[in-house]
């Protein structure tokens, strides 16, 4: 495997991380929204979007602030 091709592996692997937050951030309260029909599920669900419910703002910040890390770190690598 090259180095390009690391990058690339890289890269997928973080946009497929980003989208399964954001799945399992969302999807709970859109769930209990649609059995429900109690609009503070469908709030929540857009709220999770942004600070995810099993992670709180503190553990957000940290995953952000860890993955832009290892971005910078494997950029200055190569």
């Amino acid at each position: 495997m090259s180095v390009g091709e690391a990058i690339e592996l890289v890269k997928m692997a973080a946009k497929v991380l980003v989208l399964l937050i954001l799945a399992i951030s969302v999807l709970p309260p859109l769930i209990m929204y649609l059995i429900t029909g109690d609009l503070d599920y469908w709030t929540d669900a857009f709220v999770g979007a942004i600070v995810p419910w099993w992670v709180g703002l503190p553990g957000t910040i940290i995953v952000v602030v860890v993955l832009l890390l290892a971005a910078m770190g494997l950029e200055d690598l190569l």
